[in-house]
């Protein structure tokens, strides 16, 4: 026999069958004597070494990777200045702000380098151990579709990755026997000592088997579905990255264009054919998707909910934003528009309930009028349902609605709220019946991506949900004076709102709050609105000019910023590791067990499985060990922050988290986004304190602070069963609990990682604490004083809408909540200098800019401004701010002022004052900000800040914080 080397297994594509299976199925069947001769038993040992040595190659560049990240996150953290480098002389932008980095990678970061092998000591520290995840982070790339997805454990049923351990029978087994055995003996022998080649799971260590396509095969199908994924070139992408997408090859294509005819019932409206979207436009996240199964079009509907008491300027600044926003709207797109004060207006939009005069070219509308005082009857839900093509238009070739701009113009024109009163008596708001309506006119529960904006004036203060209004915008948690009766109207407000949210949810819509004017909202009645896929956001007549092109953001942003839909995310552990606590965008069991909910939804396994059972199976398996959660907001920069702690000591060197993401994207393609952590273990206590991450650690502590405090405010009769925390918050401003808290559990983590000795005298105890935890003390000192612990805050509504978008945001966006950089322009050099946040950096001469994320403080000095009047000098300024906060959801106001207006005293709120401060430290702190000026304790007054501020020092907080130990 000839010497054959094997070949390198072929990607099946196509369902077609590499030669190299044809031969192993050839000599396997024919193979009668049991005998195995030398090529036979080395075929497909060499692919898989080769595979084994591409593992181990991209192994070792991975950990490499790992570092770098970590290093790059730690000196964006602590580097003090960075600058700004030409791109096509146009603009420049800080080359080393993950901001403006595309592949800065934050879809899981740990809030550890290490585990702590005993678990003991490792739960009792009280550190928030977890993770962030951001699923969606980087954009969903349709990956290749293979006919096999990659193998799962057995086990558990995790995915294989690149830290699973490769085994291959070539090294291990060994065919040889003594010449003068029996034939039985040497059956029995190398039953014995042949091994198969396997991979042992990264998460629960159980070693898979791998079939090399010999064992048990009967005929030409049996090979290929034995060997399957292994002879694909998908392992490249498995091992080459400890992330990776899967999409799986529809076995049975859809012919899109016999589509529309088949499934035209689903919306019931005339659609004339030419006008579905083209292959080009299938793509854009506002055209019309195939739903779920591949051959149902499904048309967006966006509902916008007006309230009569927006005054006439406001209205008409919301009139632009929507204008604008509806020109970039495909022609299949469908428009209702609904306003609501003691009663409902829906306004009749469709062609055949409208009249035009074509003479003068005018168009008059009708509306329905509804009674707010209780829930929609179910006979005015059958029938608005049943006529609810008379409520939309439809957007036009030439991105018009022209009968929806008619209406919108009447309601402008004949706002009773123009300013021509001196006072405004408003008008009661039955909030909850308006959207009840809207959910009435949804014509199918297999609509999705629908979106409802709601523009509210004031609280809801009538019909079902209706908030008293003496506590919609009170500061303190509770009150004294609240009766039984009002608390009982607080309590079944919030769940009735959380109940409308969800059931939006449900049928696909989502809903966005815009908050207009300073008034009072009762924002935490509300939260459970937006809670399962919306936001809030606030516009405030503070700069007029740009209020528009705010609103017309936050509409854009929430549509183009829709990454997918459908998502679940799933999370393989360990045994030995249990999940605490999960944050993010989810809706509970009971919920997701609804009878409402989209039937193609629940289909999601049995269809991108359908030709699989061994992983239907697995799948199945999998959904009844409830390891995952749906993902309801499905928008780009959502985070979910995971909790978790061990159960017993911890025997490996390593652990590793597996989390997947199960999506169907914009075009009915399923692909799961599979991320693996792997976390070394230590048995050294000081190790595993100094490979803490931070700044995670202070995200993780922050959100669970704060969903804390918004439970509280949502559901304050609850507290009765917390006498004692009811006691604690009597009176108290959200503002004082929430740094209560903080300092609280800071002094748990504090005590429980440093050294404690008892002494002799009356069992009095000595506590040591470290110079790293000292330095996470000084650390959340700086964090106390940002707008999500609401000192500086004056009113609960901002301050709720600040802690609800933390509790989604992600890595970056948490940072610029709790962590903001102040940044100094130069003129000359067109350099950005990352300054401390003190006081001292106001003056007549300098350029600050300030990220809080919601809003960006722009502080121009008196004898700049005559500099830059002509506003060329501050095009870089702009440019890198445009970058901040393009598709940023809200969007912020950007705020510009000098040094002697009235706005700065909201730069200064956010600022340090360093006057009382040890005369070192100062002086170290206005060198970092005026390097070129020769400070000493001679001149060092010229800085002292003209507010007094009766802040604590840092070195007052440490000493505070330690006395309480």
């Amino acid at each position: 026999m000839e010497d054959q080397t094997p070949q390198q297994p072929k990607t099946i594509e196509n369902d077609e069958i590499s030669l190299e299976m044809l031969s192993i199925s050839d000599s396997t069947n024919n193979n009668n004597n049991n005998n195995i001769n030398t090529h036979n038993s080395n075929i497909g040992h060499k692919w898989f070494d080769n595979i084994i040595e591409y593992q181990k190659e991209n192994l070792s560049h991975q950990s490499n990777n790992i570092d770098q990240q970590r290093l790059f996150t730690q000196q964006y953290s602590e580097k003090r200045s960075f600058y700004l480098n030409e791109d096509n002389n146009s603009h420049t932008t800080p080359t080393t702000d993950p901001t403006v980095l595309k592949d800065f990678n934050q879809n899981v970061f740990s809030s550890s380098l290490t585990i702590y092998n005993r678990h003991q000591q490792f739960n009792n520290s009280s550190i928030p151990n977890g993770f962030m995840v951001s699923p969606f982070y980087y954009p969903i790339i349709t990956p290749t579709s293979y006919q096999y997805s990659p193998p799962r454990c057995k086990s558990c049923n995790s995915f294989i990755n690149i830290y699973c351990k490769l085994t291959s029978s070539s090294s291990s087994s060994s065919t040889s026997t003594s010449t003068n055995s029996t034939a039985s003996t040497n059956k029995q022998t190398q039953q014995q000592t042949i091994k198969k080649d396997q991979w042992k799971c990264s998460i629960c260590h159980f070693e898979n088997i791998i079939d090399d396509g010999k064992s048990g095969v009967r005929n030409i199908l049996d090979v290929v579905t034995g060997l399957g994924w292994w002879n694909t070139d998908h392992y490249k992408s498995v091992f080459s990255n400890e992330s990776f997408d899967i999409k799986k090859k529809k076995s049975d294509p859809v012919d899109n264009s016999t589509s529309f005819h088949q499934q035209q019932h689903l919306t019931g409206m005339s659609i004339d054919e030419s006008l579905l979207p083209t292959t080009a436009t299938a793509t854009n996240n506002r055209s019309t998707y195939l739903s779920a199964t591949g051959d149902k079009p499904l048309y967006n509907t966006y509902f916008f909910l007006i309230d009569e008491n927006i005054s006439t300027k406001d209205l008409d600044i919301i009139r632009q934003s929507i204008q604008r926003f509806i020109k970039e709207l495909p022609t299949n797109t469908f428009i209702s528009l609904i306003t609501f004060s003691k009663n409902i207006s829906i306004y009749e939009l469709h062609s055949s309930s409208s009249t035009a005069d074509n003479s003068n070219n005018i168009l008059f509308t009708s509306a329905r009028l509804i009674g707010g005082s209780q829930s929609l009857p179910l006979d005015y839900k059958r029938d608005l349902k049943a006529k609810y093509r008379k409520y939309f238009e439809r957007v036009d070739k030439d991105g018009q609605v022209r009968l929806f701009d008619a209406a919108f113009t009447s309601i402008v024109e004949n706002s009773e709220n123009n300013g021509d009163q001196v006072v405004y008596e408003s008008k009661p708001i039955s909030l909850g019946v308006a959207i009840e309506c809207s959910l009435a006119l949804v014509p199918t529960q297999e609509l999705i991506n629908g979106r409802m904006f709601i523009y509210l004036n004031g609280s809801p203060d009538y019909g079902p949900g209706a908030v008293p209004l003496k506590f919609s915008g009170s500061s303190s948690v509770f009150s004294n004076d609240q009766t039984m009766e009002e608390q009982l109207m607080l309590n079944n407000a919030y769940i009735y709102y959380k109940e409308l949210g969800i059931k939006s949810y449900h049928k696909g819509i989502s809903i966005d709050l815009s908050f207009m004017g300073y008034n009072d909202f009762s924002c935490p009645t509300l939260l459970g609105l937006t809670q399962p896929s919306g936001f809030i956001n606030y516009s405030l007549p503070i700069q007029d000019n740009d209020r528009v092109s705010m609103l017309y953001d936050n509409l854009k942003n929430s549509v183009d910023k829709n990454t997918a839909l459908y998502a679940k995310l799933d999370i393989y552990k360990p045994e030995f590791v249990e999940l605490t606590h999960i944050i993010g965008p989810t809706i509970d069991k009971e919920s997701n067990n609804n009878k409402d909910y989209p039937n193609y939804f629940k289909s999601f396994n049995q269809d991108i499985f359908k030709n699989d059972n061994q992983q239907q199976q697995q799948q199945d398996d999998q959904d009844n060990q409830e390891t995952g959660f749906i993902i309801s907001n499905l928008q780009q920069d959502i985070c979910f922050s995971i909790y978790y702690k061990t159960l017993e000591d911890i025997p490996n060197d390593y652990v590793c988290f597996q989390f997947v993401t199960n999506i169907i994207n914009q075009n009915g393609e399923r692909i799961s986004r599979v991320i693996t952590k792997r976390i070394k273990t230590t048995g050294n206590f000081d190790k595993y304190l100094s490979s803490l991450d931070f700044n995670v650690i202070s995200i993780l502590l922050s959100k669970r602070i704060v969903l804390e405090s918004l439970k509280l405010l949502s559901q304050p009769s609850s507290s009765s069963s917390q006498p004692k925390q009811k006691q604690l918050l009597l009176n108290q401003t959200i503002s004082q609990y929430l740094q209560y808290q903080l300092d609280k559990q800071l002094g748990s983590i504090v005590l429980s990682c440093s050294k404690v000795e008892k002494g002799w005298w009356f069992g009095r105890k000595t506590v040591t604490v470290s110079d790293r935890m000292k330095s996470f003390i000084r650390k959340i000192y700086s964090m106390r004083k940002s707008l999500v612990y609401g000192s500086t805050v004056q009113n609960q509504d901002d301050l709720v809408i600040f802690q609800s978008i933390l509790l989604h945001s992600n890595y970056l966006d948490s940072i610029k909540l709790l962590y903001p950089k102040l940044l100094q322009f130069n003129l000359i050099t067109k350099e950005f200098r990352n300054i401390p946040l003190d006081n001292c950096s106001i003056n007549q001469d300098s350029i600050l800019m300030l990220d809080s994320f919601c809003t960006i403080y722009i502080l121009i000095g008196t004898n700049v401004f005559e500099k830059v009047q002509n506003g060329d000098q501050l095009k870089d300024l702009y440019s890198y701010i445009d970058i901040l906060k393009s598709y940023r959801i809200p969007s912020p106001f950007i705020i510009t002022f000098n040094q002697d207006q009235n706005e700065v005293r909201w730069l200064r709120s956010i600022l340090n004052c360093s006057d009382s401060y040890p005369i070192d430290e100062r002086i170290e702190i206005i060198k970092e900000i005026y390097p070129n000026i020769n400070i000493d304790s001679s001149n060092i007054k010229q800085f002292d800040s003209i507010f007094p501020s009766d802040d604590q020092t840092p070195a007052q907080y440490e000493r505070y914080i330690i006395s309480t130990l």
